[in-house]
């Protein structure tokens, strides 16, 4: 019967450090579980946020790339300031001695010239529509044909052309929508190839017109 306590009793012990031994293995596990769940968490947030920034990067250069134009385009249009400054000059509209400015500076400066409503014989400077006029002679010097037809590359000097157009009845509206529309109107009713291309010609009848009115 002793025997039999005893054992018992030996048994009970056994099975209380059993239990005991789990328990301390369950709460260290769980402890490193805990461990490695944070660091998980830690390394998802590190991620995640290395993720936002790349996207965030990846905006910033698709936004360059949209906004940054060639070097040969660049240039281009650096040389269309300093043509439009040259010719303001020659023209009275700007004074002889400018100061040394940067692209941007001399934009404002010229930006109030290419602005105001409709040119009319009339109501436009000669000092004015003759820095119109020869803004549009520069680029025949430079490119001896102007497709008024090409938006892209003669933007500014369609502009300008425009403001010519106008000065001899051949204005926006009606049936003309665009400036090549005005120019073939204008070559048809004179007797030209209406290709909508400004040349030589064209530009001398064109000429001819603004010094009659």
């Amino acid at each position: 019967m002793l025997k039999s306590g005893k054992a018992a009793l030996a048994a009970m012990i056994l099975m209380a450090a059993v239990c005991i031994g789990l328990g301390v293995f369950s709460v260290k596990s769980y402890r490193q579980l805990s461990r490695k769940d944070q660091q998980i968490q830690q390394l998802t947030a590190e991620s995640k946020a290395h993720l936002d920034k790349v996207e965030a990067l990846t905006r910033e250069n698709q936004t360059l790339a949209r906004t940054l134009v060639p070097k040969e385009e660049y240039a281009r249009v650096i040389g269309g300031i300093l043509m439009l400054k040259n010719t303001a000059v020659a023209s009275g509209l700007l004074p002889d001695s400018l100061p040394a400015m940067r692209p941007e500076q001399m934009c404002e400066v010229i930006k109030p010239l290419l602005q105001g409503g409709s040119a009319s014989a009339s109501n436009t400077p000669a000092a004015e529509m003759d820095f119109h006029r020869r803004v549009v002679e520069k680029e025949i010097a430079t490119w001896s044909v102007i497709d008024t037809k090409d938006t892209d590359k003669n933007a500014v000097c369609l502009y300008h052309l425009q403001k010519v157009m106008d000065s001899i009845g051949y204005g926006l509206g009606g049936q003309i929508k665009t400036t090549a529309e005005a120019v073939m109107k204008f070559q048809t009713d004179n007797g030209l190839k209406a290709d909508g291309k400004i040349g030589a010609k064209t530009w001398a009848k064109i000429l001819q017109q603004t010094q009659s009115r």
